[in-house]
């Protein structure tokens, strides 16, 4: 049975590093690759109100975003765009530091920073362990991701809660879970 590949919409900064964009999405047609794309970024710029619906539409079909981070992109107004809509949208957002040197501010709300080398793109896109995607978020972005597993299987917030401390601790409550989760896979 083949896995679909991951439907990705790439955000980068415009005018400063869209070849950090053609990289990654090159990357992925490379034989050897542990990784396959599907990019659903945006390819031009456009007006305003036509580029944020299209943003939001596109966004919405992905299954995750991924931030190629340079040196400007923490500023970059429709990469901030992009990631106030992927959080809006409660989808996954993944930062990829773009260049081999300097020093990168992380875009932010949108998680920790990465390094891009194929050990950590392969953890960005395996599905078979959750302590390797835990390892790529930051305590707000786990957040999302712990409420929205909540909602999923379908047990209110203070439910799921009370079942995740049950398996952790056997207790009915604990410290602030995301973060307790991080400490527990670092």
């Amino acid at each position: 049975m083949t896995e679909t590949k991951p439907r990705v919409f790439i955000s980068f900064d415009y005018d400063n590093d869209k070849a950090l964009k053609d990289f990654l999405s090159g990357q992925s047609k490379n034989t050897y690759s542990p990784f396959e794309i599907s990019d659903w970024s945006m390819k031009e710029e456009a007006p305003e109100e036509y580029w944020e619906k299209e943003a939001e539409r596109k966004i919405s079909r992905s299954d995750m975003l991924i931030v190629m981070v340079g040196p400007k992109t923490h500023n970059a107004p429709g990469v901030l765009k992009e990631v106030r809509i992927t959080r809006k949208l409660e989808k996954a957002i993944y930062q990829i530091i773009g260049y081999k040197d300097g020093n990168y501010k992380p875009v932010p709300d949108a998680g920790r920073l990465c390094n891009w080398n194929w050990e950590n793109i392969k953890k960005l896109f395996s599905r078979k362990s959750k302590a390797i995607i835990l390892e790529t978020h930051d305590e707000k972005s786990l957040s999302v991701v712990i409420y929205r597993t909540g909602r999923e299987v379908g047990l209110v917030p203070k439910d799921f809660f009370k079942l995740v401390y049950r398996v952790l601790i056997d207790q009915d409550k604990g410290p602030r879970l995301a973060g307790f989760l991080l400490t527990l896979v670092r």
